[in-house]
């Protein structure tokens, strides 16, 4: 062991301080060499310089890599034992009735035929993306009023119910000869691999340029708990695979509550 590994090992204060060590790898004369230095606690768990990836990622998919490459001093990995910090960096956006037509708009002006019918069957069905662009006509039960999603991200198959003004939506695309697919590119009659170019356009001619596909999944879930739908039917509609996910949407209905208290100290009348 390098004396500087000894040194480590051997002091409080150290370990205190610095959390694992570092090998770098040189060529020396031909040769493989290890060299291992302490590394701050502070630097580990530092966020990551802009358009970078956290230290911890770097270093332990460092040493991955180096143990597959047989360096000396890789056989274990120390960044396994640290802990990886939590960082809240989730970011949601919630259109509200005014946007949420204001982009339908900027997408039926936009030179995808089929933006317009994609994007308003997420808000309306808070479907997936890629389980909208993979849908099927088969897959589409009219008189259920529902729609089989065969195979999520959840990796269970689900039934969407589907309301009528989505309905209305499905009966007017497109229906191609051969065709199986629901809202397929005019030009392959394949689906399409992605929508973002039309999509970038339309977000900003609404003025939502940072608005992601998927928040159309949150708004439609925002939307039914301010409609007074309970956490659990939204759980189920938008197939998620346990409470947790669906728990983001509770602070949402407080339209509904406070609907619900103004209703009761009314009829209090005190």
């Amino acid at each position: 062991m390098p004396r500087s590994a000894r040194t480590h090992a051997g002091s409080r204060r150290c370990r205190a301080a610095s959390t694992l060590l570092i090998f770098r790898k040189e060529t020396a004369h031909g040769q493989a060499q290890t060299d291992i230095r302490p590394v701050p606690r502070s630097r580990v768990h530092a966020r990551p310089v802009q358009g970078g990836l956290p230290l911890r990622v770097l270093l332990n998919r460092s040493f991955v890599l180096a143990a597959n490459w047989g360096v000396a001093g890789a056989e274990r990995n120390p960044v396994a034992a640290v802990s990886r910090p939590r960082y809240e960096n989730r970011r949601e956006m919630y259109l509200t009735a005014e946007q949420a037509k204001c982009l339908l708009d900027a997408c039926s002006a936009s030179s995808n035929t089929m933006l317009r019918p994609i994007v308003h069957l997420l808000m309306l069905t808070g479907a997936r993306k890629r389980e909208l662009l993979d849908a099927r006509w088969e897959h589409v039960d009219v008189e259920r009023k529902a729609w089989l999603i065969p195979d999520s991200k959840t990796g269970k198959s689900r039934y969407v119910p589907l309301s009528k003004a989505a309905l209305d939506v499905i009966a007017a695309l497109p229906r191609y000869p051969g065709c199986s697919w629901l809202v397929p590119n005019p030009d392959t009659r394949e689906p399409f691999d992605n929508v973002k170019n039309g999509w970038a356009s339309a977000r900003k001619a609404a003025g939502l340029p940072t608005l992601r596909s998927h928040d159309l999944r949150h708004s439609a879930a925002s939307f039914m708990a301010n409609s007074g739908v309970d956490l659990y039917a939204i759980g189920k509609i938008l197939g998620h695979a346990d409470h947790q996910s669906t728990m983001r949407y509770s602070h949402l209905a407080n339209d509904t509550l406070l609907a619900a208290v103004e209703a009761g100290a009314a009829k209090m009348n005190i």
